[in-house]
């Protein structure tokens, strides 16, 4: 509880005035539509366990018509919030391996700014594109294999 307090004063404050003005500029219209992806995504995140940004890059480039790297960090930033939440749901019901915490968080803490850093750096928009859309097809393609045979629990 109050780690999530903290991730939301920290996000809060760090909110810069460009964001602010953007948010003023847009139309209200444009606004309702991302609000509804938002909680579609949301929505089937929360439900399936799965990272928002699987859906939210993809809708954000193909909908909204942003370009691959702003997409993904704007999927990135959008996540900060809602992933604490759903976290705090999950500590709450006792829905976490944590012997298994110390590693990931160092992988993923490596991986994301290597990944991150060659992504801005030495990738292009087309290249970010056929990558993502490799990796979601991979992802879907193994998931629909490893669980071909396995009985559904009743």
């Amino acid at each position: 509880w109050i780690y999530g307090n903290a991730v939301v004063a920290t996000a809060a404050t760090s909110v810069g005035s460009d964001w602010v003005q953007s948010l003023v500029n847009e139309s209200p219209v444009k606004l309702a539509n991302l609000a509804m992806l938002g909680s579609a995504i949301g929505f089937i995140a929360g439900l399936l366990g799965i990272g928002g940004g699987v859906l939210n890059v993809p809708a954000l480039v193909l909908l909204f018509g942003l370009s691959q790297k702003v997409a993904q960090g704007t999927s990135l930033a959008a996540m900060i919030l809602p992933s604490t939440f759903a976290c705090a749901h999950h500590v709450q019901t006792n829905n976490i391996a944590y012997r298994l915490l110390p590693g990931l968080i160092c992988g993923i803490f490596l991986g994301a700014n290597v990944g991150g850093h060659l992504a801005l750096a030495y990738f292009t928009e087309a290249t970010l594109r056929v990558v993502c859309s490799i990796m979601f097809g991979c992802i879907g393609a193994f998931y629909i294999y490893k669980n071909r045979s396995r009985p559904v629990a009743k």
